[in-house]
């Protein structure tokens, strides 16, 4: 079975090379982007299956960017990647077609199974989020 493919979107050069070293294992990471804009051009050119994205992206911000990636390519799915941990945040992404919000300072565990849950098709929210959010209550 093909690995899924993966763009990883983060302004941070060291955070970015951490992910990718993260995924590389399950995933195949096929590209990398720095700003907002730059994440859709890549989406756009080389249709990825996932796109992890921050949410503190600059130029165009990581839920914006998300917003016009499901707009243009609605079969991509989409993590958001965040230090937010606030309920309006989540239920905001989630509205928008994100399949899975994952936070920084969750276990690295979590990366992997918001990935797989996304590309299964199913929801996914930080354990530490789950309780604080309407949206996965009912």
């Amino acid at each position: 079975m093909e690995r899924v493919r993966v763009l990883v979107a983060d302004d941070q050069a060291l955070v970015r090379e951490a992910l990718c070293q993260i995924l590389e294992p399950e995933f195949n990471v096929i590209g990398e982007a720095d700003n907002g804009k730059a994440a859709i051009e890549e989406t756009e050119r080389l249709k990825p299956d996932l796109v992890l994205l921050d949410i503190s992206l600059p130029i165009v911000s990581g839920m914006e960017a998300a917003s016009r990636i499901r707009a243009v390519l609605p079969q991509i799915r989409i993590v958001l990647l965040t230090e937010h941990a606030g309920p309006e945040y989540v239920e905001a992404a989630l509205e928008r077609g994100v399949s899975a919000y994952c936070l920084k300072s969750a276990a690295v565990s979590e990366l992997p199974e918001a990935l797989h849950n996304a590309m299964r098709g199913d929801r996914f929210v930080s354990a530490a989020l789950r309780a604080k959010c309407s949206v996965m209550r009912g």
